[in-house]
């Protein structure tokens, strides 16, 4: 009969125990069990290990299949893959293993991924969209947000927040406070800033119209206009003061109306009639009254 090792008869020849069987002696190969092979010239199903991807339990001869986050080389070999990596079932090698949504680089040495960039998982890390950023850790392209002084998404863009808003970061714009605006790129409410013909309060993020008798740049700034001249309400410079009636001039420097002319406001004073005169002061044509000698 033939030795352990080989199969056949004498009468037709003994050959070698092919791979993936074993021959105990004798006529017969046996297969080995499933998902586990065997050398050429195996002898006993102590022989048969199992294949890459399946791993045996010693004293059994049942591969199981390599389970999620493992790898199997072969035989009874089942190892964990290295900190912050996995592998799907029926893992291979150390290279089937491969770092965590979240990391990157090489199975063996993951590194958490840093602000400013996002990591699916795998080898590579991917940088952030302009103007948007992400925390450390971030996985997905979702996870990176449009910078304060921004709006809109990484999927489509962070642009620069417009005239009249403040962005403080992520998708949304919002508007300014009535009556208030901004510059280009605000972030934050203090950013907005009472038009012209308004005020605010410190503190306050609400404009009061600006009162009769003052004018308002813009912002918290209010001024009286000078004196004796005056203005109506929501005055947006010193220019929107005139001098009152029975003064002229320019709004900062209102003089009072001559005897012998009439003031009715504003930068001009008007003489009064041939033959009449006013009191100094004078606001109207009908100050003037006639002379003596005159009716």
């Amino acid at each position: 009969v033939c030795n352990s090792g080989y199969y056949g008869s004498s009468s037709t020849g003994c050959l070698l125990c092919t791979i993936g069987g074993y021959c105990p002696g004798g006529g017969s190969i046996t297969n080995c069990p499933a998902h586990s092979t065997s050398a050429a010239g195996s002898d006993g199903i102590s022989d048969c290990h199992c294949v890459a991807g399946f791993y045996q339990v010693y004293g059994s001869s049942v591969c199981n299949k390599c389970p999620a986050g493992s790898y199997c080389v072969g035989g009874t070999a089942k190892a964990d893959c290295p900190a912050h990596s996995s592998s799907g079932e029926q893992s291979r090698s150390l290279q089937d293993c491969s770092c965590v949504a979240g990391y990157y680089g090489e199975p063996q040495n993951c590194r958490k991924c840093p602000a400013g960039w996002y990591c699916p998982g795998g080898k590579e890390k991917s940088v952030c969209p302009a103007s948007s950023s992400s925390s450390e850790g971030s996985t997905k392209l979702s996870d990176c947000v449009c910078n304060s002084g921004y709006y809109g998404s990484s999927s489509t863009g962070c642009l620069l927040c417009t005239i009249g808003g403040y962005c403080p970061g992520g998708g949304s714009i919002t508007n300014c406070p009535a009556h208030s605006t901004s510059a280009a790129g605000s972030d934050g409410i203090s950013d907005c800033h009472c038009v012209a013909g308004f005020y605010q309060v410190y503190g306050s993020s609400v404009c009061n119209k600006c009162p009769a008798g003052s004018y308002c740049v813009g912002g918290t700034a209010k001024a009286d206009c000078p004196a004796h001249s005056s203005s109506g309400e929501q005055s947006r410079s010193l220019q929107d003061c005139s001098c009152v009636a029975g003064y002229y001039g320019e709004p900062q420097n209102c003089r009072k109306c001559p005897a012998g002319w009439y003031c009715p406001g504003g930068k001009e004073k008007s003489v009064c009639p041939a033959s009449s005169s006013s009191s100094e002061g004078s606001t109207k044509l009908s100050d003037c009254v006639c002379n003596s000698g005159y009716y």
